[in-house]
């Protein structure tokens, strides 16, 4: 019942001088959202006008992200988010997307958006709060948000942190940035199907293979490594879809059975 009286008392310390004192706001707010109840969670999902206590506190969050007072703040902001991602992994009815896909998505994208601009310092700290996102909601449901635009129709191609201008088309979709940065955090335990990684990455790892040996064949060697090393990362993505996938054993059938009708 005192959810949103605490969490508004303890919010004015975030922005503090003192570096101790907006860790120790961070991890008291982060406590503070292991109490969503069920229904406070029910009550924001139901919610279209943000009057509810999660609703607020959400858009609460999203503005400091862009408010200049809240700069020094940004890694205990991007801390608190984390919490609340896995603090709302409440799903309603069992079958239904969780409550942090439905409350939270716009503000994690928005955070995928701020790891890509210019001049953004806490990419570490940005990255953690997407890796939380993976673990809770799937790769399925984070790359149909912010997918990773890695095809050569985009204008760049990124390897970790550097930056190659190899396509500059003129068309209307030039300037999507990649996200690259996600593959490496997709290398985890989540919720999201083996069948993901066959209908998503195996086709699109088909597609870097071919582009890489068209990068080779034209002498643009340090294209064609930049296109090996995101295949090895897409292959490194594999084991995180086989923990307790749930339809693994399926797939396993499958497999054993085209091996018996190859041979």
């Amino acid at each position: 019942m005192e959810v949103g009286r605490v969490w508004k008392a303890i919010w004015t310390f975030l922005d503090s001088t003192d570096a101790k004192c907006r860790k120790a706001t961070a991890e008291s707010l982060s406590r503070v959202s292991s109490c969503f109840s069920s229904s406070l969670i029910s009550a924001a999902i139901q919610d279209q006008r943000n009057s509810s206590v999660i609703r607020k506190i959400v858009l609460q969050v999203k503005e400091a992200l862009d408010s200049l007072p809240y700069a020094r703040a940004m890694p205990e902001l991007l801390s608190v988010v984390s919490s609340m991602i896995k603090n709302l992994h409440y799903r309603p009815d069992g079958k239904a997307p969780t409550a942090a896909e439905i409350l939270l998505m716009p503000l994690i994208t928005h955070i995928a958006d701020l790891r890509i601009s210019k001049g953004f310092e806490y990419k570490e700290a940005a990255d953690g709060t997407l890796s939380v996102g993976i673990q809770v909601l799937g790769p399925e449901v984070m790359l149909h948000a912010m997918p990773l635009n890695v095809e050569p129709e985009s204008r760049y191609v990124s390897c970790n942190f550097i930056r190659f201008n190899f396509y500059q088309p003129a068309h209307s979709n030039a300037g999507a940035e990649p996200r690259t940065f996600l593959l490496p955090l997709i290398a985890q335990h989540h919720p999201s199907s083996l069948s993901h990684f066959v209908s998503y990455f195996v086709p699109l790892s088909e597609k870097m293979f071919d582009w890489q040996q068209k990068a080779e064949s034209e002498g643009r060697q340090s294209e064609a490594k930049v296109w090996s090393v995101l295949i090895g990362q897409v292959w490194a993505c594999l084991p995180g879809y086989c923990y307790c996938s749930p339809r693994l054993n399926e797939v396993k059938l499958r497999i054993a059975i085209q091996s018996c009708l190859t041979y």
